[in-house]
């Protein structure tokens, strides 16, 4: 009898899930969804760092241990002035008996990073357009031949009207004029073997430079463009366009208007180069 109701508990625990088999699956199962939990989670702390350019700052398998590993390595200051900075890092290397020589490098300050890329990049296009007219304009015409999209034509029709102007024209002559100034002045201030005092006085003969230009340098233009029209083969106009100025509501006892500007070149000239 005993060895019978021994088998019917055995039987009874099977079919409703309680035996020690039972009960050691479950442990199983819940020891293996902690650590697949566990995994998911490290992988995605992994994912973060290499997607947001971090780095592990080490472990800590006590809770006592404090943020000592994490800024073992720094330098301790007291001050953030520049002087202070500067002492602080000389001293330093000093102690390591490190020459500041073997230590110079690339700065955050982006400095070598902008060499050729900006002003001389800018000078760059203006003078493809200035030297190649001609061929730019012959391939803005032969886009518009090929092509049958009406958003095509319309842009291609846009880009001729604006290119094939006098006011434009002008302008490639002075920003190409003032941007290779500007480009000689920015190649002498990246270089590392100019003197302070030398690169201030370029900067100075610039700025006196733009102030006359400013004055003087529009006729010297103009001239330039009646030369760079008679080699054209394009009929290139010869007069700026007059363009309608808009006129603003006056109060009835409002003191009297400005004159406007009617010379389509005076006002070109006071937009473009007089403005403040």
């Amino acid at each position: 009898m005993a060895h019978m109701f021994q088998w019917l508990t055995l039987e009874k625990g099977i079919n409703q899930g309680k035996t020690k088999d039972q009960e050691n699956k479950r442990l199983i199962r819940e020891s293996q969804k902690h650590w697949h939990n566990l995994l998911e989670r490290i992988i995605d702390i992994i994912n973060f760092l290499a997607s947001h350019n971090l780095a592990f700052r080490g472990h800590r398998e006590s809770l006592k241990t404090g943020d000592g590993i994490k800024n073992s390595g720094f330098l301790a200051v007291t001050e953030t002035t520049g002087e202070y900075l500067a002492n602080a890092i000389l001293e330093h290397l000093e102690k390591y008996d490190l020459n500041i020589q073997d230590c110079r490098g690339q700065g955050y300050d982006n400095g070598a990073n902008m060499i050729g890329t900006r002003w001389e990049s800018r000078v760059e296009a203006v003078k493809a357009v200035l030297l190649q007219f001609g061929e730019v304009i012959e391939c803005i015409e032969s886009l518009k031949n090929q092509t049958e999209q009406s958003d095509t034509l319309s842009d291609c029709d846009s880009i001729l009207n604006e290119m094939l102007s006098l006011e434009f024209i002008v302008s490639l002559h002075v920003w190409y004029e003032i941007l290779s100034r500007v480009n000689i002045i920015s190649k002498l201030w990246q270089s590392v073997q100019i003197h302070l005092s030398i690169a201030l006085e370029h900067l100075h003969t610039f700025c006196e430079w733009i102030k006359e230009y400013r004055e003087t340098g529009f006729e010297k233009s103009l001239s330039d463009v009646r030369k760079f029209n008679e080699r054209s083969c394009y009929n290139l106009p010869k007069e700026f366009r007059n363009k309608r100025v808009a006129k603003k509501k006056r109060m009835f006892d409002y003191e009297s208007s400005d004159q406007p500007i009617q010379s389509p070149k005076i006002r070109y000239q006071t937009d473009f180069l007089r403005h403040d």
